[in-house]
Parts: C-alpha cells; structure tokens; sequence
C-alpha cells in the first residue's frame, strides 16, 4: 500500500465517548486519506471484520483501568491470525508500548493516549503499509522513576477506580438525602483530582521527574519511534470530541456513563434495554445532533426560516437515529424485513412529526440558542447566550431531546420489530425477551400514554409548565420547566379540556370545604371534651363520693 492511497481502518474501544472523540479529530484531518469504515467494541470485532474489508485494525485499551483486556487482546489475536493472517494491529494505551505488547502476533504499533493526532496518522499509516510503530513512554518512565514506584503508581490507580466504581453505586441509590449526595458527589470529585495527578506523575514524559534527563535521553531514542509530547497535553486518557458550538460535550457524555437507571415513577420505553445499548443510543443521538447543529449553522438560516423548518428537524433527527441504531440488526434479518424496514422509517418518521407524538419543549427556542446563538427567552425573563442560566437551560433541554429522540425509537422498536430475533436478543434485557413480557410492556406503555394524553399534559399545560426528561447522577429523573402554555390551554378540546374544568372546580372548592372541615372538626372536639368529657367526668366525681361515703360507714 501507498501513502497516496486511503487507508480503511476498523476502530474497535471499549469506551464509546473515546471512541467517537477519535473518529470526530480523524475525521477532522482531511487531508490523511483514512477512513473508519466501522466501529464497535471488542467482542464485535470478528462480525465487523466480516462485514467491512479493511487495511489496519485500531484497537484502544484502557489497561490503567482494566488489566485484564491484555488478555482479551491476545485471545483476539489467535483468532485473528487464522481468520486474517496479514491484517495489522495498532494499539492505543494509556502509556504506549512495552515487552509483552510487542509479542502479540499481528501488532505493528502501540502508542500512548495523549498522542498528538498528526502522530496518530503517521502511525496508522506506517503500520497499514506493514512497518512497526513503537511510542515507548511507559519504558522511559520506568528509567526515571524506578520500577518500584511505578508499579505502586499502577496499584494506586486501580485502587482510585475501584473507589469511583464504589461511589458511583452510593450514587446510584434513589433514597440518598440532598447532604448524602453532595457527600459522595464532593468525594468523587477528590478521588478524580488524585487520579489526574498520579497521571500527570506516571505518564507525562515532560514531568518534573525526568526534566533534568531530557536531553541525555533523546539523544539514545530512535527519532522515528519516539513521539515528542507537547506539556499541553495534560490528560492521557481523554481525547474530546470535535467543537460544534455545544458547550455540554463534556458533560453530557459524562452522566451517560453513569447511571441510566429510571429513577422516575413512570416506566419508559428505554426500560427495556441493556444497559450498554442505551449508552449507545443515546450518544448516537447526540452525535446526531451536534451534526445537524452543525449542518444548520452551515446554512445560515434565520430566525423564521430556522422555526418552519422545526418539524423537519426532528423528523429528520429521529430517522437518522433510528435507522443508525437499528439498521445493523435488522440487516441480520431477512432481506424483505430490511426493505419494510427502511419504509417504515420514513413513513413512521412523518407520522410522528405530524401528529406532535415526539414532544419536544421548547425546541425551537433551542435550535435558535444552538445555531444562531440567540438568547433565551423562558418565562418573561430573558438568559443571555452562554451565561451560566442559559447554559443550565441548554444542558437540561438536550438531555430532554436526547432522551426523548431515544424512547420514540424504542416504541418504534416496539410496535414494528419486537419480533425480530436479532433485535430482541441484541438490544432487550433478558426479563424482557419472552413475547408475553413484550406484550406486557408494550400495555403498560399503552395505559402511560393515555394517563400522559388524557391527565398529565393537560394539568401540566393549566399549571403553565413543561415536564421534561434529564439526566441526573442517579439516572432518569424528572424535571419542570415553568414557561405561558395560554394558547395551548384555550386550544383545549373534549376530556383534556375537562380535566382542567375539574381541576378549577377543586381548585375553587377546596378552600372552602377545609375551613368546614376545620370548623366541624373543632365542634366534634368542643363536644366530646368540654360536654361529653365533663358530663362523664361529674358522673364519675359521684360514683367516687359515693363510693367514699360508703366505706366511711
């Protein structure tokens, strides 16, 4: 192969916010000619391999975390040096190479996570064309700081991960008070700052441990296999996606590698799933969305244009989506299911966008903030764009998107493919799979819909409020947004309509019938005391004088 050609590669981690961080800065070197012909994580690499024809396999591991992928690796490697003896390997570490990786049959590189993405390319590029690609900084380290302590380092880390793993499940419990919270919120943040700084220690070839070294030891290191790291570069194990004019692409990410667990009391369509599949849903769909933001910005719309095309949007949001997420496991299925399938998309897509089931609040007020960095205007009170209010909004109405964009592809998910036995055996819980446990869920989404059509959104729109989805550090909750819905009220017809009558009438009696209450109350209690209580309390003073008399004759 040459330089000039493009290079198919197939990106295989673990971690998905890495991984489309990855895609998103190598995508962003139009000029490198590689393109990611798939993605996924490690045990879809065989099932990739058979779908795409590629000329490298870019595999990145976590091994500060997890150990024991090493031996997931070597595992894969057998398999993949009898399936595809001339396919190369390069691996991404948090600290590059050493002796054991390089025995790995078919590896032809290793290098550190903090790479800087012009070396990243080079790499890829010469292990594709069958040469070696070594960034040693783990051995370097190893010479300035001493085996011993940098195995301590290690240990330290892992001990640090097990203790966010342990916090994040403190977390997880729904019965935690607001202190307990913040307790174990605060205690993360700590153990996240230790870790960075072991990191910083361990892994930074620019630290002030190996400073005074510098020079004697780039004068013994190959120029051609050492990368040189610029200070900068202060994190080795994140790489962040690509700019889209978003401020929450750090944080949003985040919370969903926390909890997805539905903290809320109603049930919801993403119940159903694994709990790695809603992960995936749900940054897909805020891949999705930061392309069309993207897109839109492009284009230079105003304002009015921007809101007629609103419907259009979401449309257009939930077909990629959908189609994305659930094309590669009805493409398992037979030919004629993927045909009605892609149908269906289209058709389904119309439907809902024209008949309002995908409730989205406060979109378009949204869309302006994103693409034409308009302020917000929720209310009657005015947030300026990217001040801490407005930024607040931001976050809390995406999660809502996201999350509803997800649930709408699931019930589509639901209603079209809960047959599909690799949809059913991919994407549900295991509790779930059975056709009477669909059935079941799919009825009490059914009575959800209508206590939702019928009383919720009617009270929520007298109330002049928005129920909205978001995510919280123990999972799903929900939240309210108050904002006018008059027009929305006057529009009401038939039971919605009624059920806000109903609430004014309860509303108009209430205060009344308690002050009855409390006046009826006070009577029972006057009686019973100062009447009943004392007429028995006289009968009694008598029986006892009477008793007395006696006993003194």
């Amino acid at each position: 192969m040459k330089n000039d050609v493009n290079v198919n590669i197939l990106l295989i981690d673990d971690d998905p916010v890495f991984r489309l961080g990855l895609i998103a800065l190598i995508q962003e070197q139009s000029n490198s000619k590689i393109r990611i012909l798939a993605q996924g994580i490690m045990t879809e690499t065989l099932p990739l391999l058979k779908e795409n024809s590629v000329d490298l396999l870019l595999i990145s591991l976590d091994l500060a975390v997890e150990p024991n992928k090493l031996t997931n690796l070597v595992k894969l490697s057998r398999k993949l040096t009898t399936k595809y003896p001339d396919l190369p390997i390069l691996l991404i570490t948090p600290w590059g190479s050493d002796e054991n990786i390089k025995t790995i049959e078919n590896v032809k590189g290793c290098c550190p996570r903090n790479i800087k993405i012009s070396d990243l390319i080079k790499g890829i590029k010469l292990c594709a064309n069958g040469k070696t690609y070594y960034v040693n900084i783990k051995n370097k380290n190893r010479r300035l700081i001493g085996g011993w302590l940098y195995r301590q380092c290690e240990l330290g880390l892992r001990e640090i991960e097990r203790s966010i793993r342990q916090v994040n499940f403190h977390l997880k419990n729904s019965n935690l008070s607001a202190l307990d919270i913040l307790f174990w919120q605060g205690r993360r943040r700590e153990l996240k700052v230790v870790r960075w700084l072991v990191n910083q220690f361990v892994a930074n070839p620019n630290g002030m441990l190996n400073s005074s070294m510098d020079e004697e030891d780039n004068s013994q290191e190959d120029p051609d296999s050492m990368v040189k790291l610029p200070p900068s570069e202060v994190n080795p194990n994140i790489i962040l996606a690509s700019d889209s004019g978003l401020d929450y692409e750090d944080i949003i990410p985040k919370k969903i590698q926390g909890s997805l667990k539905n903290t809320t009391d109603i049930i919801l369509e993403l119940d159903i799933l694994k709990e790695d599949k809603k992960r995936d849903l749900l940054l897909l769909v805020l891949k999705e969305l930061k392309q069309l933001v993207s897109e839109l910005k492009f284009l230079k719309l105003n304002e009015d244009q921007l809101i007629e095309r609103k419907t259009s949007i979401v449309r257009e949001l939930w077909q990629n989506v959908a189609t994305k997420f659930l094309g590669r496991y009805v493409s398992l299925d037979s030919g004629d299911r993927l045909i009605n399938f892609k149908d269906n998309i289209f058709k389904q897509g119309q439907f809902l966008v024209e008949n309002n089931f995908i409730n989205l609040p406060l979109f378009q007020d949204l869309l302006c903030y994103l693409v034409l960095e308009k302020e917000f205007f929720i209310d009657d009170q005015i947030y300026p764009y990217q001040s801490k209010s407005a930024s607040e909004i931001e976050q809390i109405l995406t999660e809502n998107v996201l999350i509803t964009i997800a649930c709408s592809t699931i019930q589509f998910t639901l209603n079209n493919l809960s047959e599909s036995q690799p949809v059913k055996h991919n994407l549900f819980k295991n509790e779930w799979k059975s056709s009477r446990k669909i059935a079941m869920f799919r009825n009490n989404l059914a009575w959800r819909y209508k206590r939702e059509k019928y009383w919720q959104i009617p009270r929520n729109i007298f109330e002049d409020e928005y129920q909205i989805l978001k995510l919280g550090y123990q999972g799903i909750i929900i939240g309210k947004i108050s904002h006018s819905r008059h027009q929305e009220l006057n529009s009401l017809t038939g039971i919605p309509w009624f059920i806000t009558i109903m609430i004014e009438f309860v509303d108009s009696v209430t205060r009344g019938l308690q002050a009855i209450a409390d006046i009826l109350g006070k009577a029972v209690v006057f009686i019973l005391t100062e009447i009943i209580g004392r007429g028995i309390g006289l009968i009694g003073k008598g029986i006892l004088q009477g008793i007395g008399k006696k006993i003194k004759n």
